[in-house]
């Protein structure tokens, strides 16, 4: 179920996926990792060891509704667009980290169930508008979403998974399909907003 590492190869940022909690490494170690990783840095074979990285291997052929999007996860994508919503430019920026980390919180989620989570509740869908309205707020939002839908589009998982979806929102697929068969995102994501 879990591969564990290759400790006579030194990882690059790309191969390594790390696990959200600190494993025998201790914080320090995470830490050192995470920034390593940031910067593009390889790390010693020492420090593989001590972390002792286990990375899950994904499920293949998940149904929709197979999808993680836990109560967890849905309660942070909330706090971001109520938060993206509801406060100022100044706000949001003296506040980037931990939207950031909050962003990497839920990462692992596919974004139909991102967009669902939003579209599928009436505060959060309304919470849109005034993400949309700001220029500065909207590319925030879109900026991470638009790389996640076309990793998600090249493998042909939004075509698989529209079906679920439009039904989760109640907006007919066929209505949806033209947008991901032109990756227009923006122009996606505001016709989920107005229907």
């Amino acid at each position: 179920m879990f591969d564990a590492p290759d400790v006579n190869q030194t990882p690059h940022y790309e191969e390594v996926y790390l696990a959200k909690s600190v494993i025998s490494g201790g914080t320090e170690l995470f830490y050192k990792l995470n920034n390593e990783l940031s910067q593009n840095m390889t790390l010693d074979k020492e420090d593989l060891k001590t972390l002792s990285i286990i990375r899950p291997k994904p499920k293949q052929n998940l149904s929709y509704k197979e999808l993680v999007c836990d109560e967890k996860d849905k309660t942070t994508i909330a706090t971001i667009i109520s938060w993206m919503a509801e406060h100022g430019k100044l706000w949001l920026l003296a506040h980037k980290g931990e939207l950031n980390r909050m962003g990497d919180d839920i990462d692992h989620v596919h974004p139909l169930k991102f967009l669902e989570t939003i579209f599928s509740n009436s505060y959060l869908k309304d919470c849109m508008f005034e993400i949309w309205d700001d220029y500065f707020k909207r590319n925030g939002f879109m900026d991470g979403l638009r790389g996640s839908l076309d990793a998600k589009v090249a493998t042909k998982e939004l075509h698989k998974y529209l079906p679920e979806f439009s039904k989760a929102i109640k907006i007919h697929q066929d209505k949806l399909a033209p947008f991901l068969d032109n990756r227009s995102w923006d122009d996606f994501v505001y016709f989920l907003m107005v229907n």
